[in-house]
């Protein structure tokens, strides 16, 4: 069975086409879709959503990313933007943390299974970019809008291009897309323990029940 996996990044401070991907380590978030193709409905189409603050995080991810390419005996075809340097980027990112990313024959060498969105769809033309390729196609952007400071937005407008230019002859379904969202919990540190915060909030509740 053919299956797809798009997969998209935030990342924390350089641009994504930064030189030397594999030595940058500021993967912030990740979104994954994974699309299996004449599978039934319920198994269709999978949306994970990651923030790797920690080493769990990561785990997870990895552990996501690995049960989506390996669920087929085929490998999945990858679409993303800026292919080359948002895999190795997170390959890199998983390797610090001694957790294993995705077999690196699906994106090195000339067997890679992972493409690069828009050179895909434009034939190599590097003259063309992700806004530009989104505005032909009527796709709503902002101006400020590049590949690589919102995963869940890439993800979504990488799912569109999907659609528009018929990659997947079936209905795409954006609803999981916006039905998790990126919590900020783990990127900011809260200023009072959940365990203190429990105990104040019953104290709270106590203290108005008595003043009523």
């Amino acid at each position: 069975m053919t299956h797809l996996l798009f997969l998209s990044m935030t990342s924390h401070s350089h641009e994504l086409e930064a030189d030397q991907p594999l030595l940058i380590d500021d993967v912030r978030a990740v979104s994954i879709c994974h699309l299996r193709l004449g599978a039934p409905k319920d198994e269709f189409l999978t949306v994970k959503h990651f923030i790797l603050a920690t080493q769990e995080d990561t785990e997870d991810f990895c552990s996501a990313i690995n049960a989506m390419c390996f669920a087929e005996e085929q490998p999945p075809i990858i679409l993303t933007f800026s292919a080359l340097h948002v895999v190795r980027r997170l390959a890199a990112h998983c390797i610090k943390r001694k957790v294993k990313f995705i077999p690196a024959v699906y994106y090195c060498g000339p067997s890679t299974r992972v493409f690069d969105i828009v050179k895909y769809l434009t034939a190599n033309d590097f003259s063309i970019t992700a806004q530009d390729l989104c505005k032909q196609c009527g796709i709503n952007v902002l101006s400020t809008w590049e590949p690589g400071i919102d995963a869940k937005q890439d993800l979504k407008v990488l799912l569109e291009l999907a659609e528009r230019f018929n990659l997947v002859n079936a209905k795409i379904e954006m609803a999981p897309l916006s039905q998790v969202e990126l919590s900020a919990e783990k990127l900011v540190k809260p200023s009072v323990p959940p365990a203190q915060k429990s105990q104040a909030e019953k104290k709270s509740k106590t203290k108005t029940l008595q003043t009523v």
